[in-house]
């Protein structure tokens, strides 16, 4: 068919064959090249400082109030990536004594450094390449000694940072402790509270014997009634029964106890009482009666109707004492509970600062513990030692990759030129064709 193109193999074989001297001196200049040139290479020692992510073996908890969160994975991957970070490598760059200088950022760093996990994923490895084999080993062990507290504080709440937080939270705890107990003390001076309850309990005492006495006056009256009932229905001018005279005489002494004295009939002329319960005495007298014995039944009532007066009136009074004393016991309450209320403002300020001082101040501890111990999540593993062995060049495999490469490109080039040969005569020729058809 016209459109179909014929490749003649053989000729490219040929062509190959009869090149055959250049194709074995190119890739020979090739691998002796690229031999000489890796040759030409620095020497450079490697060395590995490996860096364990455990789970530790102790847990501190100086205060059951604040836990650590338990059972979560570490992320392995961000491990390398930290290692790496430019915080880390500038705190290398600083504590790097006598560093070359050629190297100076941390972009320089990353030339000689980097960081992989290992066949385990617990492991990290942090590799340094250099020309120095004890230089490029106390590199490595710098780096770890950089990388592993940062990477506890980061990853596991260990570390200095932890230490500062928490130091700075006990300064600040131990202020607001001291404001608060100054501020307690300050209302000390001046805290009323003890002096208001005993004037307190004072009037109410006070309220609850005249609330006492009140009651015993009722009843006593109740009583002062009945038996004046009963000598009602007695002639008044009969001599009063011997019971009704011990009646009389117990009646006489409950009032006495009740805070009504009686006065002596020698003094009265006859029967007679007297209220002693504020400073104007309430007082019943009976005149020229004879003695109770040979008193009659209208001499023992007369008594009682002013005996019955005299606890009204002391009734009265007791009513009169109870309502002023309301309003101070009213008062008193009042100033007592405002004091009160301050107080317990200003001691629970205190125990909630006291129980923040304290928890900082375990926390400190805790904090510091784990940061100076050996067993956190993030450990030294293995330190790096200077290697005797530089790192291998491998002259003989860049030799023979270079030839074989050269080899490739000898058979292009030939190839190339011998199509462009047969190519060349067909556009010669082509226009001759055209014309003769």
């Amino acid at each position: 068919m016209e459109n179909e193109i014929e490749i003649d193999l053989q000729k490219y074989v040929r062509a190959l064959i009869r090149s055959w001297k250049i194709l074995i001196g190119v890739p020979i200049l090739f691998a002796v090249a690229a031999y000489l040139v890796f040759s030409f290479f620095p020497v450079k020692y490697e060395t590995t400082a490996m860096v364990a992510v455990t789970q530790s073996r102790y847990v501190y908890n100086f205060d059951p109030r604040v836990t650590s969160t338990e059972n979560i994975l570490p992320n392995y991957k961000a491990y390398p990536v930290l290692a790496m970070s430019d915080d880390i490598l500038s705190n290398l760059l600083i504590q790097w004594k006598n560093k070359p200088a050629g190297i100076s950022t941390p972009d320089d760093l990353r030339k000689i450094l980097s960081a992989n996990l290992g066949a385990d994923p617990s492991l990290v490895n942090l590799t340094v390449q250099y020309k120095d084999p004890k230089v490029a080993a106390d590199l490595a062990n710098l780096w770890a000694s950089i990388f592993i507290p940062n990477a506890r504080g980061t990853f596991s709440g260990q570390g200095e940072n932890q230490v500062q937080f928490f130091g700075d939270q006990l300064a600040q705890s131990k202020t607001e402790l001291d404001k608060a107990e100054k501020a307690l003390v300050d209302f000390q001076s001046t805290n009323q509270v003890q002096i208001l309850t005993n004037e307190l309990n004072s009037l109410l005492q006070s309220q609850t014997e005249y609330l006492a006495r009140k009651r015993n006056l009722q009843y006593l009256d109740q009583d002062i009634q009945a038996l004046n009932e009963q000598l009602g229905t007695q002639s008044a001018a009969s001599q009063a029964s011997l019971a009704s005279q011990i009646s009389l005489i117990n009646l006489q002494n409950r009032a006495f106890n009740s805070g009504v004295s009686i006065v002596d009939s020698s003094q009265t002329g006859g029967l007679g009482t007297s209220n002693s319960i504020n400073s104007t005495p309430i007082q019943l007298q009976i005149n020229n009666v004879q003695d109770l014995a040979n008193s009659t039944v209208g001499d023992q009532i007369a008594f009682l109707n002013q005996l019955e007066k005299t606890l009204q009136a002391q009734s009265e009074e007791i009513d009169t004492q109870l309502k002023n004393l309301a309003p101070q016991i009213f008062d008193l309450q009042t100033k007592k509970q405002q004091m009160q209320t301050t107080l317990d403002n200003l001691t629970r300020t205190r125990d909630v600062a006291n129980e923040t001082y304290t928890t900082m101040a375990r926390q400190v501890d805790q904090s510091r513990i784990s940061a100076q111990g050996s067993d956190g999540e993030v450990q030294l593993a293995a330190k790096a030692i200077a290697p005797t062995i530089p790192v291998s060049q491998h002259k003989a495999r860049n030799a023979v990759i270079a030839a074989v490469l050269g080899g490739v490109l000898v058979m292009i080039a030939v190839i190339v030129l011998e199509w462009y040969k047969g190519f060349k005569p067909s556009l010669s020729t082509k226009p001759v064709n055209e014309a003769g058809s």
